[in-house]
């Protein structure tokens, strides 16, 4: 009898053991970018509980690391740069969960008032061989348009130029394409309105995407964790300014901004609450690598096993 209790007792702390590895306990790290993916999730981050460590960084570095080291369970990144990684490892970690930023890029001009206008013209773009870069490239060639572009390193760079009167005509991004227009007469054209025309379809550009790891995508907790991130997208358009208020809060580089500002800007950042489209996903690589740009994508079309 006493073996039997000692028995059970062992397979009680066993469990009890097991269970902490995978309950509510279990510990998971998120690194995202500072810009639109941050918007878009920062009420998830604003209310993440202590299970849930969330890192905001600038630039790419931290993100090809994060790949690389298998260093976070959630990547928020450039859905080009996952695929890039993917074809490039053998032992990639992550499918990519969804997209949820598309096309935010705008063009705007006190020159031209359309896309053809452009033709023998010059304007000021930046991204050259990242989203911004390729999608205005492929639009050029598409239209069959002569364009002189200079490339500058950042989307405030350009917004600099159209401000002090040293450039006519630019691409820029939301949130900064509806702040540094306030008050301002510059003509505007949508990026994304042009990819869908040229596309023939309702196609999105998938921009940045959430990338889980690939063992921990089927957990309760974890599916829990992107419900809640989904949620946090979904206030883009039911409660922007809710959605404002929790960026300015998490995110530094958002804390000089007004909440007014930045909730007028956030329903034109076309953060996307779809639910996967593959195809679409391809149609944008397709595209990158038609313009000899196959590189940033790893040179090929990313088989099913990068997706969710």
């Amino acid at each position: 009898m006493k073996k039997i209790i000692n028995l059970f007792v062992v397979m009680f702390f066993v469990l009890l053991v097991n269970g902490c590895n995978v309950g509510s306990g279990t510990k998971y790290s998120v690194i995202m970018p500072t810009g639109a993916p941050s918007i878009a999730l920062a009420d998830f981050t604003k209310n993440s509980s202590e299970e849930l460590d969330i890192d905001i960084v600038n630039g790419s570095e931290p993100l090809v690391s994060a790949f690389t080291k298998g260093e976070y369970d959630i990547i928020v990144a450039p859905v080009n740069l996952g695929a890039k990684l993917y074809n490039a490892s053998e032992n990639f970690q992550y499918v990519l969960y969804k997209p949820i930023v598309g096309c935010n890029y705008y063009i705007l001009s006190s020159e031209v008032s359309s896309f053809n206008e452009l033709d023998g013209k010059e304007m000021v773009g930046f991204g050259e061989a990242s989203t911004p870069g390729v999608m205005l490239k492929t639009l050029i060639a598409h239209y069959g348009l002569s364009v002189n572009v200079t490339y500058q390193n950042s989307v405030n760079e350009a917004n600099g130029l159209l401000a002090a009167g040293n450039a006519k005509t630019i691409i820029t991004a939301e949130p900064s394409k509806t702040i540094i227009s306030k008050g301002k007469d510059y003509n505007e054209i949508d990026i994304a309105a042009l990819w869908k025309e040229m596309a023939g379809s309702d196609y999105d550009v998938p921009q940045a995407g959430i990338f889980v790891r690939k063992s921990y995508v089927k957990r309760d907790n974890v599916k829990e964790i992107l419900a809640n991130m989904e949620a946090s997208v979904g206030l883009a358009y039911s409660n922007p300014t809710l959605l404002a208020e929790s960026a300015i809060a998490v995110d530094p580089n958002f804390s000089k901004q007004t909440v007014e500002n930045l909730a007028t800007a956030i329903p034109n950042c076309n953060f996307l609450t779809k639910e996967m489209n593959i195809e679409e996903v391809e149609y944008y690589f397709s595209k990158i690598i038609e313009l000899g740009l196959g590189v940033s994508v790893g040179g090929k079309l990313p088989d099913e096993g990068f997706y969710y």
